[in-house]
């Protein structure tokens, strides 16, 4: 289903850390049916995801607290981001190209988190950069990142 991945997911040490920073309760925590995640794969078959996107969809696909709050990235809200993709690099910005690449997390409609084709790692797309960047070497590394990210917010 996913690609192998250098940093498995473990949903243990995610729940644990959702809860811990206070970011959700066991309550706010769930993860998407078999159907669902075949649904979200379904979104681009030709590009394969890692394993620990699968992993993470199975365990806190639907919701993970006030994680990644103002952003699509749960179902079934992460429904149709690939096509949002598309439709923003045609009328917004030609510097986005599509091809190739996975969106799994757009946030506030601008700036977009996918993963290519052949490379490893997450890439986000800033609206106006005109080139993506890589912004964590495994999906997990993405998490860890989110999850220090909300973690500053709360506590301002």
């Amino acid at each position: 289903m996913g690609r192998s991945d250098s940093a498995p997911f473990d949903p243990e040490w995610f729940t644990k850390e959702l809860m811990e920073r206070g970011i959700a309760t066991p309550e706010q925590i769930t993860g998407c049916t078999p159907e669902e995640v075949a649904e979200v794969l379904a979104e681009k078959k030709d590009v394969s995801v890692p394993q620990a996107y699968v992993d993470f969809l199975r365990c806190a696909g639907r919701s993970a607290g006030s994680l990644f709050q103002g952003s699509d990235i749960h179902y079934p809200d992460c429904l149709g981001i690939n096509a949002y993709a598309e439709e923003f690099a045609r009328d917004d910005d030609p510097g986005l190209t599509t091809e190739g690449r996975f969106f799994f997390y757009v946030h506030q409609g601008y700036a977009f988190y996918f993963f290519e084709h052949g490379k490893d790692g997450v890439w986000s797309y800033v609206e106006g950069d005109g080139e993506p960047r890589k912004y964590a070497a495994t999906f997990v590394e993405f998490l860890s990142s989110q999850l220090d990210n909300a973690t500053r917010t709360a506590r301002r």
